[in-house]
């Protein structure tokens, strides 16, 4: 019996349902492009010859309070990773060096490093989107939900661009890197599909009463 002080909107939970949603892994070779700040010293060197193109070294020097040996081991330095070229007392910037202003999105050089990663990812297959690895699995117990005939493929080209796509939310969620706005996606090398799987849905109780009843009327559940 309810109470007649119990509110009427007030929701209890009166069963749950759990779902195995069909899902296939996919490998993916990507390059990825992260950006890096210069050290401090090579950064506002780096900025003033971008100003004034080509300045004496011992201008330099004394703008910082440099020793001779040290602005000469930062010339080398800038020398070395094609940044500048010495001419005579005079130190210039090279393209390189330019083109990581033209590439950054604040203005500051910067170096753009390329790193190599190998993903597996998951897609289910009604809606085709990616899904968290971390509840892929096979409880026997759940409700399985089947798709038509049509659907048990996930076609290479379509998870291509579907990682490409969310990316950005892959990096934050899965990957977890904070500076989001460091990384870009460079390229996909090589998309690799791999096995089937199933993937395990939050029970879902009559406060989701909508949603349950649909999986359950695909399903066949009474």
């Amino acid at each position: 019996m309810v109470d007649a002080n119990t509110r009427s909107d007030e929701r209890q939970t009166v069963d749950s349902f759990g779902f195995r949603i069909p899902c296939r892994k996919f490998s993916f070779t990507i390059n990825v492009t992260r950006d890096r700040r210069l050290p401090v010293v090579d950064e506002f060197v780096l900025r003033m010859l971008k100003l004034f193109d080509r300045l004496p070294v011992q201008r330099i020097r004394q703008f910082f309070g440099f020793t001779d040996r040290e602005i000469e081991i930062v010339m080398r330095e800038l020398v070395e990773r094609n940044h500048v070229v010495l001419e005579g007392d005079f130190v210039r910037l090279l393209p390189a060096a330019d083109e990581m202003f033209e590439a950054s999105p604040d203005g500051l050089p910067r170096i753009i490093a390329v790193e190599p990663w190998r993903e597996s990812i998951w897609f289910e297959l009604l809606a085709k989107s990616i899904l968290p690895a971390d509840r892929v699995t096979a409880f026997r117990h759940l409700i399985e939900v089947k798709p038509n005939r049509r659907e048990i493929s996930v076609p290479t080209d379509y998870a291509r661009d579907a990682f490409s796509q969310n990316f950005y939310e892959y990096v934050r969620t899965v990957k977890r890197v904070p500076d989001l706005d460091s990384m870009h996606l460079y390229s996909i090398s090589h998309v690799e599909p791999g096995g089937y799987g199933t993937w395990c849905t939050e029970p879902l109780t009559n406060s989701h009463s909508l949603m349950a009843q649909e999986l359950k009327r695909s399903t066949g559940a009474s």
